[in-house]
């Protein structure tokens, strides 16, 4: 009997606050990050990749998820995956991102959680790590100079030699 192996990918990248410009639907760069990561996403898809991680954060996780449930209408074999890396994760967010994060929790094909406290230091990085582990291939929208925990999850990722898409220059 042969099993295939699924081939996974992860996403990181920016929150809100990070970018140089604001949480609104019409912003150019906004636009263009989000056209990049569809296109990446659609390259993977070629590839075979099937199954796709998110942290579920504001910004680029949570585009990415998006992306991914438009895509998955026609493509009913693509999984998803958020990995919440402590209780209570979007307590302290706005109601319009709770709900996105509702959504795309609850059309998870499978939640990963990694621990039953609240927040503690280390979290975010114990999560980030997790995805790197599991996967094949990393997504990543970074623009190649913040530091914090997308940095951090690229140099994992190289350490751990995976294949890295990087999506900068918006």
């Amino acid at each position: 009997m042969v099993f295939e192996i699924t081939k996974t990918c992860c996403f990181t990248g920016h929150r809100f606050k990070n970018f140089d410009f604001s949480d609104k639907e019409d912003n150019q760069k906004r636009f263009n990050i989000k056209r990049c990561l569809r296109e990446e996403i659609n390259k993977a898809i070629k590839l075979n990749f099937k199954h796709f991680i998110s942290g579920g954060a504001i910004g680029v996780d949570t585009w990415s998820i998006e992306i991914i449930l438009k895509i998955k209408k026609d493509n009913p074999f693509i999984t998803y995956e958020i990995v919440v890396p402590c209780v209570g994760q979007s307590d302290s967010w706005s109601n319009k991102n709770k709900k996105e994060y509702e959504k795309i929790t609850f059309n998870a094909d499978k939640l990963t959680f990694l621990s039953n406290r609240k927040y503690f230091s280390g979290c975010m990085q114990i999560r980030n790590k997790y995805m790197v582990d599991n996967s094949n291939l990393i997504i990543a929208v970074y623009d190649g100079f913040s530091l914090g925990g997308t940095k951090n999850t690229i140099s994992y990722a190289k350490k751990c030699k995976k294949n890295l898409i990087i999506i900068g220059n918006w």
